[in-house]
């Protein structure tokens, strides 16, 4: 289980318990205040900062950035790390953090309190992965989660990205 951050749709402890009990070999990866939470629960779990590399089962999984986007100045920022799995997928968390690889897949967010689309639609095409898929539009109400959607998607008609937006039960295999 690869967790970003401590933000409740991001953490959510009570998931993490049942999950245990299904799982009770369950590895975690996570960031210092992550890790401190979830020993407060008892719950064992491997810190990686900014640039650690470690490896599951054959996987490699390296932890990049170190802050959650600023939702606003007064809130304290909290930490924040994404993760490039086996060197092609990159799941961001919530920031967006400047890279020095281009993933093949990028898990990225298209909405948030931190946020304007336009800057999520400037960042992936920033980045060009060969496939987008946005994350985090479940905070809006259904008809802005569409509506967002739809622009992303006319933002990448004539980009070299391929802009997948999941449906809950949707169907997906490997693209390209």
């Amino acid at each position: 289980m690869l967790l970003s951050h401590e933000h409740d749709d991001h953490y959510h402890i009570e998931n993490i318990q049942k999950l245990l009990k299904l799982n009770p070999d369950l590895k975690i990866y996570t960031n210092e205040s992550v890790h401190e939470l979830l020993q407060d629960e008892n719950i064992s779990s491997e810190v990686l900062g900014d640039g650690d590399i470690t490896e599951y089962e054959g996987i490699f999984i390296k932890a990049v950035g170190e802050w959650h986007e600023e939702i606003w100045e007064e809130r304290e920022k909290v930490q924040n790390i994404g993760f490039f799995i086996d060197e092609k997928v990159f799941f961001t968390g919530d920031a967006f953090q400047k890279l020095d690889f281009v993933p093949e897949v990028l898990l990225f967010c298209i909405a948030g309190p931190f946020i304007r689309l336009r800057e999520s639609i400037v960042y992936v095409q920033g980045i060009s992965p060969r496939v987008a898929i946005p994350m985090h539009e479940s905070i809006l109400i259904p008809d802005l989660q569409e509506f967002h959607v739809s622009i992303a998607d006319g933002a990448f008609v004539n980009h070299p990205t391929v802009f997948i937006p999941l449906t809950e039960g949707g169907e997906y295999t490997h693209v390209g």
